[in-house]
């Protein structure tokens, strides 16, 4: 069943209805104390901001976002990335109306998006952390994981897909290379 899931979300990505952004942070890098108060959950949403933002300055001016997150125990609300992502889309003129119209949560168990959004995420993170080359790696996994990254069309799930992606992109995040490294 998970192979055919996979089958129909790299044919609904290909066909234009389905569009599928991963950021990938190495999490080495990262730097808690220095830039989030020591808070590595303030860290984790500067990162899902960071990816959120991207639809609104990859997608018409004319878009609204309508955003669903699994669900996860957190004190940075939903309701408050909603009011940060709307800010700076008006502050850097990309909107003159508030594009993200809800941030919300939802447990996955409830979502068929969220829940192929899982396996999906789940084989990316197998091939960049290498789990699939373990002595011990399922080897359900791995064949899943291989799939996905035929379905999509990639040469591989663990490097970044070109800029102007068709659909399924895979940024990773480089401090050393990016202006971000300051923010975060």
């Amino acid at each position: 069943m998970y192979k055919q899931v996979a089958e129909a979300f790299g044919q609904l990505i290909e066909a234009g209805y389905l569009h599928y952004y991963s950021l990938v942070v190495d999490t080495s890098q990262v730097d808690d104390k220095k830039y989030n108060d020591g808070d590595s959950d303030l860290g984790f949403s500067k990162f899902l901001y960071t990816l959120l933002f991207k639809f609104a300055r990859v997608y018409k001016s004319d878009y609204r976002f309508y955003t669903f997150l699994d669900e996860r125990t957190t004190k940075h609300t939903p309701e408050l990335l909603q009011t940060i992502l709307n800010a700076r889309a008006r502050r850097q003129a990309i909107r003159n109306f508030d594009p993200y119209r809800s941030v919300q949560f939802v447990k996955s168990e409830r979502s068929r998006l969220i829940q192929l959004t899982d396996v999906i995420t789940g084989a990316i993170a197998s091939e960049t952390n290498l789990h699939h080359l373990a002595l011990d790696a399922a080897p359900h996994k791995t064949e899943m994981m291989r799939h996905v990254t035929k379905c999509a069309k990639v040469r591989s799930l663990a490097i970044p897909t070109p800029v102007a992606g068709k659909g399924f992109d895979i940024w990773h995040l480089d401090f050393k290379k990016s202006s971000c490294a300051s923010r975060f």
